[in-house]
């Protein structure tokens, strides 16, 4: 799923994304559309699709968008 070529270094070690493949960078700009540019409010892993509990959101989104 990732889409730049960073290091383990940058993948999540712990929570949802312990065991997936996507950087921390990617989690970001995903959250970033889901939230702010396309509304959401129930955000699904871009990797298995389960909803994202709001601790991972909180951890990974930008601070506005997060506010929203």
């Amino acid at each position: 799923m990732c889409f730049t070529t960073d290091t383990r270094k940058n993948y999540p070690q712990k929570g949802h994304f312990a065991d997936h493949k996507v950087c921390s960078t990617c989690i970001k700009t995903h959250l970033q559309v889901k939230i702010a540019e396309e509304g959401l409010t129930i955000v699904p892993c871009p990797e298995c699709t389960t909803p994202l509990e709001y601790q991972e959101i909180a951890r990974y989104a930008d601070k506005k968008a997060f506010a929203k």
